[in-house]
């Protein structure tokens, strides 16, 4: 296997986590639940928002995809050029909206 094709497949995997977290915490807030799959829910989102707020809303593994010559964004794989740079911000307002649903 490639570099390139790890990367983007541990890239992807992880997403696939983050993804799966915030569907997570809707479904805790929605079905009026709390336990511990919330807590490790929340810290997995918690510690992703750092990174991100540390990247300057920039995804840290970019830099991983740039020295092995990765061109195209990671998104790029999967959505139209001209939405990329809302992708981020998209996951932060639905993570935002699935504590909103869980704590209210």
């Amino acid at each position: 296997m490639s570099r390139l094709l790890f990367i983007r497949t541990i890239h992807f995997v992880i997403s696939i986590i983050f993804i799966f977290c915030i569907g997570i915490i809707f479904y805790y807030g929605i079905e009026d639940k709390f336990d511990r799959t919330v807590y490790v829910a929340s810290a997995i989102l918690f510690f992703e928002a750092v990174a991100l707020i540390l990247n300057r809303g920039r995804c840290p593994l970019e830099h991983v995809h740039k020295r092995v010559n990765d061109k195209e964004e990671f998104f790029g794989h999967f959505f139209p050029e001209h939405i990329l740079p809302y992708i981020i911000p998209f996951f932060a307002l639905l993570s935002i909206a699935g504590f909103l649903t869980l704590y209210f």
